[in-house]
This record gives C-alpha cells, sequence and structure tokens, in this order.
C-alpha cells in the first residue's frame, strides 16, 4: 500500500516516531508526497522547541541547525507544489534559532535539492525595491526574509506566532506597507485570525510597525508578551481610535502600561471577549511608578462589561512604585455579568460577595495564605445563591529557598515540619479538614503545588480508611 493511502492513524504513528527521533528532515520530504499527507505532517514542522540535538558520537547540536534546513526544504516543497501552501493554518517562528548565515551553501548541513535558483524563482513576484534591500549586497541569508516567503505562499495562514524579533523587522514590510492615498499595497495574511508576539525587550524602532498588524480586519486573538510603552520600539498605541480593532481577545503578559494607554488599548477593541494581563516582574520595571495597579483594572474594563467572558490577572509580581508592592484589591467583579472564567492572585481578591454569579471557573493563584476560611465561604454563596460555579483551582506560591511551603493549609511552612512525627501528623490533619470541608462543595476542587497535599493524596488511595475526592478533573 503507498504511503497516501494509509489510514490516518498509521499515518500519524509513522510521524510521531519521526517527531521523537528528531527526524525534522525526513518529517519536511513527507510533504512533497501529496496533500493528505501534507495536512497531517505541516503543524509538525513548525512546532520544534528550544531543544538540543544529541548524536550518536556524544556531540550536541544547535537547534537552528536543523531549524534552518527544515524551514528551506519546506518552502522548496511549496514552491514545488503552490498548492501544499494552502493547507498551512498555523506558523511559530522563533528568530533566536535561525541565525544569518552569509549563504546558502553555508547553511548548516546544506540542503541538498534546495538552489538559489530555486529561491529566487520564489521571489519573483517581489517588489523589486524589496529585493534589493534584503536578497542582495552583503545581509547574507536573513531569517525574516524567509519567512515573508513563506507568508506569502500560504494564503490561508490563520495564526502566526513571531518571537524574539529584538533585532527589528526588517524584511516583513510588505505586510503593512501603504500607498499614498493610505491603502495597504499588499493583501497578505488576508486571514489571519490569532497574532502572538514573544519579545524580552521592545528596543528596535521598527517593532512599532506592530500596530498595523493590530488592525488587520480579520484579527480575533492578539497576543504581546514583554511590551512596555517606555521602550522606544513599543508601538504608538495611544495612536488607536476607539473601537478601530476586531480583537476579541486581548493577552498582555510581562507587559508595562500607564493606566490611561491601557485604557486607550482597552477601548479600541469593539466587543472584548477574553482579556489577560500579567506586569513584568519587580527587578526590571519597578522604576515606573506610574504603571498600572489593580484597583485600576475593572474600571479600565468597564467598557467590555457585558462582553468579558473570561479574566486571566496577574499583578502579584511587580510594584507599582519603587517603594514596594501593590497592597491594593480588584474590587467587586459583579457588574461583569457575562463572565464565566476568572483568574486572580489569592493577595488581589478582597471578599467572596464580590463574585459574579455567572461565574462558572475561578482560578486562585499565588496562594500565600491559608484558604479554609475562603472555601468555607465560597461554599455556603454557592449554596445560599445558587451560583454557577462549577470548578475552582487553587495555586500555591512557590516560595525560592522553600522545599514545601504549605502555605494555604495554615500550618508553619518550614523544610523541617516533615521530617516529625508530630509534623506530619499536623499536615495530615490540616489535609484532612480541608478535604472534608471539600466534600461539602457542588463545585469540583483542585489544589495544586502544595506537597503536603500531594502526599495526603497519595496516602488516600493506598489506604481503606477511605477514598479522598481529589477532583481534578
Amino acid at each position: 500500500m503507498s504511503l497516501p493511502n494509509l489510514p490516518h492513524e498509521i499515518l500519524l504513528l509513522i510521524i510521531a516516531e519521526l517527531r521523537y527521533a528528531n527526524k525534522f528532515g525526513a518529517i519536511a520530504k513527507l510533504c512533497q508526497t501529496c496533500k493528505t499527507v501534507c495536512a497531517l505532517v505541516q503543524p509538525e514542522l513548525f512546532r520544534q522547541g528550544p531543544q538540543w540535538l544529541n548524536w550518536s558520537d556524544g556531540t550536541t547540536v544547535p537547534p537552528y541547525k536543523v531549524e534552518m534546513v527544515t524551514l528551506m526544504r519546506f518552502i522548496e516543497a511549496v514552491v514545488e507544489r503552490p498548492e501544499l501552501g494552502t493547507f498551512v493554518r498555523k506558523l511559530d517562528m522563533d528568530i533566536l534559532f535561525f541565525p544569518r548565515f552569509d549563504s546558502l551553501q553555508n547553511l548548516p548541513f546544506g540542503p541538498r535539492k534546495v538552489s538559489m535558483e530555486t529561491l529566487m524563482r520564489a521571489y519573483n513576484h517581489f517588489p523589486a525595491d524589496w529585493k534589493q534591500r534584503h536578497l542582495t549586497g552583503n545581509a547574507g541569508i536573513h531569517p525574516l526574509p524567509l519567512f515573508m516567503l513563506l507568508i506569502s505562499l500560504t494564503p490561508n495562514l490563520q495564526e502566526l506566532g513571531l518571537s524574539h524579533i529584538e533585532t527589528g523587522l526588517g524584511g516583513l514590510e510588505l505586510l503593512w506597507e501603504r500607498d499614498s492615498q493610505g491603502i495597504r499595497r499588499y493583501d497578505y495574511l488576508p486571514n489571519l485570525k490569532k497574532l502572538v508576539i514573544v519579545l524580552e525587550t521592545m528596543s528596535h524602532e521598527s517593532l512599532r510597525n506592530l500596530i498595523h498588524l493590530m488592525h488587520l480586519p480579520t484579527l480575533n486573538e492578539f497576543s504581546i508578551c514583554g511590551a512596555d510603552e517606555h521602550d522606544p520600539g513599543c508601538p504608538p498605541f495611544n495612536l488607536l481610535q476607539p473601537e478601530s480593532l476586531s480583537i476579541t481577545m486581548l493577552d498582555l503578559g510581562a507587559s508595562t502600561f500607564t493606566p490611561p494607554l491601557l485604557r486607550q488599548i482597552v477601548r479600541a477593541c469593539k466587543r472584548l471577549k477574553v482579556f489577560c494581563i500579567s506586569e513584568a516582574v519587580i527587578d526590571r520595571k519597578c522604576r515606573h511608578a506610574s504603571r498600572v495597579k489593580r484597583s485600576n483594572i475593572l474600571s479600565i474594563l468597564e467598557a467590555h462589561k457585558y462582553s468579558l467572558l473570561k479574566l486571566e490577572l496577574n499583578f502579584n509580581d511587580c510594584a507599582p512604585n519603587p517603594g514596594g508592592p501593590d497592597w491594593s484589591h480588584y474590587g467587586s467583579f459583579t457588574s461583569f455579568i457575562s463572565l464565566k472564567v476568572l483568574q486572580v492572585e489569592q493577595s488581589g481578591l478582597r471578599d467572596i460577595p464580590g463574585l459574579p454569579n455567572s461565574l462558572e471557573s475561578l482560578r486562585i493563584i499565588e496562594c500565600d495564605r491559608p484558604v479554609f476560611m475562603f472555601l468555607a465561604s465560597l461554599i455556603a454563596k454557592s449554596k445560599s445563591d445558587r451560583l454557577s460555579l462549577k470548578y475552582v483551582r487553587i495555586s500555591e506560591k512557590w516560595e525560592w529557598r522553600c522545599k514545601d511551603q504549605n502555605w494555604i493549609l495554615g500550618i508553619e511552612p518550614t523544610c523541617e515540619l516533615d521530617k516529625t512525627a508530630e509534623g506530619k501528623a499536623a499536615m495530615m490533619e490540616a489535609c484532612r479538614r480541608l478535604d472534608n470541608l471539600i466534600k461539602k462543595a457542588d463545585f469540583s476542587v483542585e489544589i495544586v503545588d502544595c506537597a503536603a497535599w500531594d502526599r495526603y493524596v497519595a496516602e488516600q488511595k493506598t489506604t481503606n480508611e477511605g477514598v479522598v475526592v481529589d477532583n481534578t478533573a
């Protein structure tokens, strides 16, 4: 039986085995067989993480030496058979693992079939001035012009990820270039629904052009990690007009904004359904005294209180001023009448009555105080007010140099606690008390990152004294 005629289950097993063996070159070659196989294979080519490949002779090879060859082979396959590019829906591009090379001939493990002629033929439809800037002279082989080519060959692309692009966006100008009347010259990314940007810093001024990609008409999800409005390369969010973006999911991870600018970004979205934000850590960003505080967030989101379905908030690592951490609270969420999923830090949640009746999933993170009374109040409110709550997840805060914290159990979090019979008994009694309370809840409860609770659950599963309701489903 030929490869294209094999059942999908067998093809997936073959792909999984090749991926496990790090044989991405062989995976890339499968793209040249048929549409069916290519549709299954393609996602695996762009899910390679920052790994090191170990060879039988004991040497290690940087991942880019495989990444670049894989990229070139895939480009070759799509150039030779353009219809294959129509199957591509997602591209994840990490610039960190695609360094510049002097020429194709100097690429590690030089691709056997890819030639400069093949590459230049693929670039025929690009503007002459763009090719002059990026494909001639001593510029060498840079990943972004290659990515621009790949984007042009994948017209049905729906998800695009760009990581570690601190050196700028040179080569991607065609994505936003406009004519004298302000109209986009080229219709690239016509079907893009999700854009993810991951950065350490925004120092290169060309990164300001990311704001143009936010205006793509089909874009629903926009995520940017590492944005700082004080960096020279931060997009000019202050130019955003109210309700000018079609974005419904906005994720601002490890970012630093002042309240007015964050408010302008949020109001530029017509109808937000998901909003996620986490501030950058103290040791890097505490110099900005005017940064957003917990107490600002809900007023900033006021315009979307009827449409928001999910909120993920984490300001635990930030300091709104150089004097110390943010001790404020988020306030009441009751006006967000459609909210179904909420994630907040324990220190930012003031009380149970501030939760909306629509809430189905509550995730309490960075817990560093006992949770018994909190859960007891939540269970009582759920029964009396008939909440929609179905799932609660409690995650303990991790502290440096503290082996077993167990803060949430209400017992002393010392490394010596489990080394004595009295300490072990105290931990088990605290867990048993918490477990008995959880059994009274009409929603499931999951407790994670708590060593004592994990041991308690394990012991309960191996004894005949009763089965603990772990509720991790």
